[in-house]
């Protein structure tokens, strides 16, 4: 029966011979039979399936997020679908409402910079959703949900801290506070650094920048425009860009500048 032959195929405990059991998956093989997940999760109401939701799969740090939870998620028996919304807050919503349509036990979502602006659009989205989901490293300060994030104002404080243990005390700060929680939190650790050493922040070095290297570039013009021996970059990609701006000019790390 479709019984038996699905209690088998499935590993669970059915009355059937030992014979007929080896017959079926004998049989199974040879037509090459793959189960059916859609049918499967039709009876269960689970698919087994996870989305993510990320702004860039370019970015170094979401590329290696991704593929971690990937790892984990495969260890538990999931499967991982991952959506790139290029920052963008209608690919939010629209990649979200797919991952729903598509059946998706449970999302993991980082909002776009653009949620932040329209944020009321995305919390109403997310209280109606009827899966459980998690935000990871960004979110919305307002709204008390289910979230993973990191400690962006320590982590501030400390690689500012650390370069004034270094003997610093003109330090520049590359950051985006515009339009990043991230950037904006970073920013207040370097700010209570600098006070706790007893020193005033200084507005001439403070320098906007967005999370890119071609920012990080610019910022560094500006940079070696200031007495600063020091720089605290708020992301990867602005590092990079900064360290490509200061070796053009034939600035040295760290004999000239630190950077951290």
């Amino acid at each position: 029966s479709i019984t038996i032959v699905s209690g088998v195929l499935n590993g669970r405990p059915v009355r059937v011979s030992e014979e007929k059991r080896r017959e079926i998956v004998r049989v199974a093989k040879a037509r090459n039979y793959l189960p059916n997940r859609i049918a499967r999760s039709l009876v269960s109401q689970r698919s087994n399936t996870l989305g993510l939701v990320i702004p860039s799969i370019e970015s170094r740090t979401y590329t290696s997020y991704t593929k971690h939870l990937e790892e984990l998620c495969r260890k538990a028996g999931y499967a991982l679908f991952i959506t790139n919304t290029n920052d963008n807050l209608n690919l939010d919503i629209q990649n979200i409402e797919q991952l729903v349509e598509r059946g998706v036990d449970g999302i993991f979502f980082v909002p776009s910079n653009e949620a932040y602006e329209r944020s009321e659009e995305i919390i109403s989205l997310l209280e109606g959703l009827p899966v459980p989901y998690v935000m990871v490293n960004r979110f919305f300060v307002n709204y008390m949900c289910d979230r993973v994030i990191f400690d962006s104002e320590h982590g501030g404080y400390e690689a500012t801290a650390y370069l004034l243990e270094n003997g610093h005390r003109k330090i520049c700060c590359v950051m985006n506070t515009k339009n990043s929680n991230t950037g904006r939190a970073r920013f207040r650790g370097y700010i209570e650094a600098i006070e706790s050493f007893g020193l005033r922040v200084d507005p001439g070095y403070v320098i906007e920048s967005p999370w890119t290297m071609l920012g990080g570039y610019e910022a560094g013009l500006k940079v070696m425009r200031t007495d600063a021996t020091a720089i605290l970059a708020g992301s990867n990609y602005v590092a990079l860009g900064l360290r490509k701006a200061l070796e053009e000019a034939g600035k040295r790390l760290p004999e000239d500048y630190s950077l951290v």
